[in-house]
């Protein structure tokens, strides 16, 4: 066999051993009651030409950029491969601690900071993982496929006849009362082979992992990696070998049914997608990896006070819990808000990072949001070979495109986005420009 790239992957079991605090649903104030699936961390190594890069992947809900970046700098130290050549996502499960403080909880629970015990065990088996796949590199032979699943997910950013945007979590009963916008359904597998069979994979599928929580009471509180875990085993089942799960465009797509048994469900119809279309997989006549990136410098949509938002924040949280109105319950999340955005941000502005990994003839554009599935379908349109990595190399809020904001809707206002309304005009226009 003509050897084209080297692989090497790494798992790593990162599910809590004690109850913690869940991130995805602010109406949660418990920890956690009990493991559903368990989290994982897995990292797939490749190697081309004069290049080696990384891909980390966690079944958390995000990494926030702060965490990334000393990410990046331990990884280097294992490993001798740092940033661009490192990309760190998040599955985006919403059943899964934090590594990060977050706000975006009930006036019960209040500011959450990451339990430190296992925030160590996270970064210690990140550490191990991606030195194990590197140290495991061996030659295979990339091949790829690319299949629509329009089934399973619909975009919750409804329009109603006057273009106004009306959010439907669950899919509308009512359905001919809506326009539904586009979503990118492409289910897209990389995987690499050798004389042996298959040694990797890498799927990735643009829907919300959010499913599941009605089969038990307690079910909004069991540990779980959602959809992605039963779509890896499926694979790993079929393959014999570790599956590695990167979210796409899925800031405004969810499961068209949610509830029941539809996390397996998800997991099993893209899964056996990706095994029935076993014909139609193509070796990649690319023998290189490369990684490049860019810089937009993007402006806080809302600025805060570092200095004062703490304060407030408190306030507003002892007033809500004496009077639980939904005035008070509003001027607690915006205290929330601010609180979190002030120590995300204290000069007010970031440098966002816009990541580019090509493997083979793919490339992978990496975005630190919950991205809109127009941004993924504009750089598609433009690259065909490319794909978007949602909640990589940070987690800071949704990102829509600016015509996106007159609509209104939830990941298009100022709840839920971060920076000003053309940064995501802006970072399609670098990511477009990486791609060349």
């Amino acid at each position: 066999m003509e050897t084209s790239l080297v692989v090497g992957i790494a798992v790593r079991d990162i599910t809590p051993a004690t109850p913690q605090h869940l991130q995805g649903y602010s109406a949660r104030h418990q920890k956690s009651v009990g493991v559903r699936e368990p989290l994982s961390l897995r990292c797939l190594a490749v190697g081309g030409g004069q290049s080696t890069v990384v891909i980390a992947s966690l079944d958390l809900i995000g990494i926030r950029h702060h965490t990334c970046q000393r990410w990046y700098g331990l990884l280097e130290e294992a490993t001798g491969i740092g940033f661009p050549n490192v990309l760190i996502c998040g599955t985006h499960t919403h059943f899964a601690p934090g590594v990060d403080p977050t706000v975006y909880t009930s006036p019960e629970a209040g500011l959450v900071e990451p339990d430190p015990v296992y925030v160590a065990q996270v970064e210690t088996a990140l550490v191990e993982a991606a030195r194990e796949a590197v140290a495991r590199l061996r030659p295979a032979r990339l091949e790829t496929v690319r299949m629509p699943v329009p089934g399973v997910l619909f975009n919750r950013r409804t329009r109603k006849p006057d273009g106004m945007v009306e959010i439907n979590y669950l899919y509308p009963l009512s359905d001919t009362a809506y326009e539904f916008p586009p979503v990118d359904d492409e289910l897209t597998v990389l995987r690499f082979r050798d004389e042996q069979g298959i040694v990797a994979a890498l799927a990735n599928f643009g829907c919300h992992p959010v499913t599941g929580t009605d089969v038990v009471p307690e079910g909004m509180r069991q540990v779980s990696a959602d959809y992605p875990y039963h779509l890896r085993t499926g694979l790993e089942a079929a393959w014999h070998c570790p599956v590695l799960f990167a979210l796409g465009s899925a800031g405004d797509t969810v499961p068209i049914n949610r509830q029941g048994d539809c996390r397996e469900r998800i997991g099993r119809v893209l899964a056996d997608t990706a095994i029935l279309a076993e014909r139609r997989y193509r070796p990649d006549p690319v023998a290189r990896v490369s990684a490049s990136y860019g810089e937009v410098e993007a402006q806080t949509i809302l600025s805060f006070d570092t200095a004062t938002a703490p304060a407030a924040f408190q306030a507003a949280r002892e007033t809500c819990l004496a009077e639980p109105t939904a005035v008070n319950r509003a001027q607690y999340d915006a205290c929330s808000s601010a609180l979190l955005r002030s120590r995300l941000y204290p000069e007010n502005h970031l440098a966002v990072p816009v990541q580019c990994l090509r493997i083979g003839s793919q490339a992978l554009i990496a975005l630190p949001f919950e991205v809109l599935s127009e941004i993924s379908l504009r750089l598609k349109e433009r690259y065909p070979n490319s794909f978007l990595v949602s909640c990589a190399g940070g987690y800071q809020g949704y990102l829509p495109l600016a015509h996106e904001f007159p609509h209104g809707g939830y990941g298009a206002t100022t709840d839920t986005v971060h920076f000003a309304e053309d940064t995501g005009d802006r970072l399609l226009a670098a990511a477009l420009g990486l791609l060349g």
